[in-house]
């Protein structure tokens, strides 16, 4: 069935739907589609015009325990039935990565009806912004298409691996940080080193990740690492991800500082009220960052804006970027990675999912991210000092 009926016909109308998008952003609009009538509806959208710029998916729906039913996956289909009496939603993009300013039509027909969009490539060119260094403290989903979906968003951090020096530039990752822990020798340092070097990594294209959240407990055999490292090969640039503040106390940190070299401390740092540990961390590493983690509110209503805040927290301590734990993340049981029901562990996080056919569906947290980082980059080239 694709004829609406006569009373939703008028909740489209007929003058085009002015939207606005950045040269070299994404631009998204949710469009609500309902059914007022007593039986289904099976629409197959399509775009006949504009077909570069405009773009549609369907808004998912997953359970989670703590928050019920929430919207979720973007899902690619060909068609979309709405129920009698719901509403189905498309999740629109207006693709302007490429784009010069200027007025540019879209149609999206439903059936026997039909939305025009007037779409204009306007305000802050961001097509040659400096990117920040954004992560989600996991991997792409290791099939091509995990790579290009981190790419699309913007993500350019990397954990646990190091990838090839013309993997890193295909899928303009900035930053592997590489899971090595404690080495054993100098001997040890210097090996990673050539290995490294003989896939094509200079020192600025990895890190040396000791351990996850060193902490007050741990710390000391951090810096035993560290020192190690750095006697070896000064070069050699050591990652420092403190966790929260009453685990990864001031004194931990400071104690650790001499040795950190990227620094991405947890966000409830920045709160503490010692003026000297608020000169340190602001002074303290390169580049510096800061994470979050919505691992067990992933699928909360409030998630993606969540994501959003990391913007406005980044240019707030003028940081570099930032990074999320996890927007893949998932821990061993028997169902599959849409499954939070069954899961082992309450930190059970996936934010971009398996596909058939080896693809990657997105989701609004990715989005989220998407915009977080064109959010970064406007307030960047508006003002290349910004602080909020």
């Amino acid at each position: 069935m694709t004829n609406w009926p006569e009373d939703s016909r008028r909740i489209i109308g007929s003058t085009p739907v002015s939207i606005e998008v950045q040269p070299g952003a994404v631009g998204s609009r949710v469009l609500h589609l309902t059914n007022p009538s007593d039986q289904p509806i099976t629409v197959a959208p399509r775009i006949t015009t504009g077909s570069d710029l405009l773009g549609w998916r369907l808004v998912a729906y997953q359970f989670s325990p703590a928050f019920g039913w929430q919207p979720m996956p973007l899902l690619n289909r060909h068609e979309v039935t709405i129920p009698p009496h719901l509403t189905a939603s498309l999740w629109l993009t207006f693709e302007a990565r490429n784009l010069s300013p200027g007025v540019r039509a879209a149609t999206l027909n439903l059936g026997s009806q039909q939305i025009e969009f007037k779409v204009n490539v306007t305000g802050t060119d961001i097509r040659h912004a400096k990117a920040p260094f954004v992560g989600g403290w996991s991997d792409p989903w290791p099939v091509p298409e995990g790579w290009k979906t981190f790419a699309d968003i913007g993500l350019n951090i990397v954990h646990r691996k190091a990838l090839p020096g013309d993997q890193m530039e295909k899928f303009q990752i900035a930053l592997c940080n590489v899971t090595l822990g404690t080495p054993k020798s100098a001997e040890q340092v210097h090996e990673i080193v050539s290995a490294m070097k003989s896939m094509g990594l200079d020192y600025g294209d990895w890190t040396w990740e000791i351990m996850d959240e060193p902490s007050k407990k741990t710390y000391e055999k951090w810096i035993e690492a560290a020192k190690i490292i750095r006697q070896a090969d000064p070069k050699v640039r050591i990652w420092c991800n403190p966790g929260w503040i009453g685990a990864s106390t001031a004194e931990s940190v400071t104690a650790m500082a001499p040795w950190i070299d990227v620094f991405c401390p947890y966000v409830d740092h920045f709160a503490a009220k010692d003026s000297a540990y608020q000169t340190l961390l602001s002074n303290l590493g390169n580049p510096k960052l800061l994470y979050t983690t919505p691992c067990y509110n992933e699928k909360s209503p409030g998630a993606p804006l969540e994501l959003l805040q990391m913007t406005d927290l980044a240019l707030k301590h003028n940081r570099d970027g930032w990074d999320t734990f996890s927007l893949r993340h998932f821990y061993p049981y028997a169902a599959s990675a849409w499954d939070e029901v069954n899961a082992m562990d309450p930190a059970q996080a996936v934010s971009m999912f398996p596909g058939a056919w080896n693809q990657v569906i997105g989701s609004r947290n990715l989005e989220a991210e998407r915009q977080a980082i064109q959010n970064w980059k406007t307030a960047k080239m508006t003002s290349p000092n910004a602080r909020h």
